[in-house]
């Protein structure tokens, strides 16, 4: 996968996926490319073309996607408003419409929930066609560094685990908010993240006394 704080770019399929595509992606997209050129590029210069697949989102809400004629099928693309949904390997087409659909609908929530709606849409709707394994969800917002990194490997349920540590994941930035660092400025409200912390230590005193 490649990111930047104006653009994403997903490139997956074939055993051994080349992240460079993405990386080639976004490079192209800084000099200026629309994404639908920037995919011809990458793409048109690609040996393994046939088995790739590629998702680019630019800053202004541009997208454009890729699907290699030899990827193992039901496998395509599917391009909204904003985004674009590809998979390849799944139960059939609705697993992309389902993941759109619910993207779609949950406009207005914070972006890590309206993907993992989606994921949770397409899992519903047949998913992967090898059954399930793992799950992740990557948000980069107005920082270098990323808003929100959830991944769940090798688990017999990686949509619902995910779920649950989404659900953390919120409590705490909920806790956190106005406090993330900033490029600018290392330690913003840092009053509110002493106050934190010193709350973290009141309570963990508190739980050891109870245990003592």
């Amino acid at each position: 996968m490649g990111r930047s704080n104006s653009a994403s770019a997903r490139s997956q399929a074939k055993r051994s996926p080349t992240p460079y595509l993405a990386i080639d992606a976004l490079q192209l997209i800084a000099d200026g490319l629309p994404p639908e050129r920037v995919i011809e590029r990458v793409i048109g210069s690609d040996a393994g073309r046939d088995l790739r697949q590629l998702g680019i989102v630019d800053h202004g809400g541009r997208v454009a996607g890729y699907t290699g004629d030899r990827c193992i099928p039901w496998a395509g693309h599917l391009i909204g408003e904003g985004y674009v949904c590809l998979g390849n390997i799944l139960k059939s087409e609705d697993v992309v419409k389902a993941m759109a659909t619910a993207f779609e609908q949950s406009e207005g929530d914070p972006l890590y929930e309206r993907l993992m709606l989606a994921l949770e849409g397409g899992e519903e709707a047949g998913g992967d066609r090898r059954g399930r394994q793992a799950a992740g969800i990557e948000v980069l917002a107005e920082e270098e560094y990323a808003l929100c990194d959830l991944r769940v490997d090798d688990h017999p349920d990686p949509m619902a685990e995910l779920r649950r540590v989404l659900e953390i994941f919120k409590e705490n930035a909920a806790q956190s908010q106005g406090t993330r660092p900033k490029r600018d400025d290392f330690t913003p409200n840092w009053e509110a993240v002493v106050t934190r912390r010193d709350a973290i230590e009141r309570d963990l005193d508190e739980k050891q006394a109870v245990r003592d």
